[in-house]
């Protein structure tokens, strides 16, 4: 028995902490970069963009389910954007739009070596995002075809925040700071 828990133990310690946080409901908002993952997780190579709510607002938008208006994430909760990069062929280009709106670049303005060194540094150790606020606004697609033909999901585009919007420098220090003591870093 005690081998077979040593090596329980191992795997347990090999395995990637479950972070799971809310998903984002539909709404519309503006968001506190918490984190900015890329690794592999349980169903391969995943970006995670950890966030925290600072506002939120209603669309609108009904539960398909239950027909009832949709209560968006509320401010202060924390709300993860996992993008599985192995299993849905929509999630790299999902990434790209997300990197692109927090740092206020159109597709056109980088070319794909800019963007993956740009990239590389944001899901780097120093976190150089972590503080910086994106805006979102969800939306609703329902599934053509295949198996979920029929299921509605619920998607986010991305909006960037300028610096006149709370992205200054000493503002992104200050939140990063405040994070630092509230919310230390344990992963990347």
């Amino acid at each position: 028995m005690p081998g077979e828990m040593d090596e329980l133990f191992k795997q347990i310690g090999s395995a990637n902490a479950n972070m799971k946080e809310d998903l984002f409901r539909d709404g519309a908002g503006t968001v506190l970069v918490r984190e900015l993952l890329c690794k592999r997780f349980f169903k391969g190579r995943t970006f995670v963009a950890r966030t925290k709510v600072i506002q939120s607002r209603s669309k609108g938008d009904l539960d398909p389910k239950t027909g009832a208006k949709v209560e968006p994430n509320a401010p202060g909760s924390s709300v993860g954007w996992p993008q599985l990069l192995d299993v849905h062929p929509s999630a790299l280009g999902n990434v790209k739009a997300f990197v692109l709106s927090l740092l206020g670049f159109g597709q056109d303005q980088v070319t794909s070596d800019e963007f993956a060194e740009a990239f590389s540094r944001l899901i780097a150790k120093e976190q150089p995002g972590r503080g910086m606020l994106i805006g979102y606004e969800s939306y609703q697609q329902t599934t053509r075809t295949g198996p979920n033909a029929g299921k509605v999901n619920t998607y986010i585009r991305w909006v960037h925040v300028p610096p006149t919007g709370g992205n200054k420098p000493d503002e992104i220090v200050k939140r990063r700071a405040e994070l630092d003591q509230s919310e230390p870093l344990t992963t990347a």
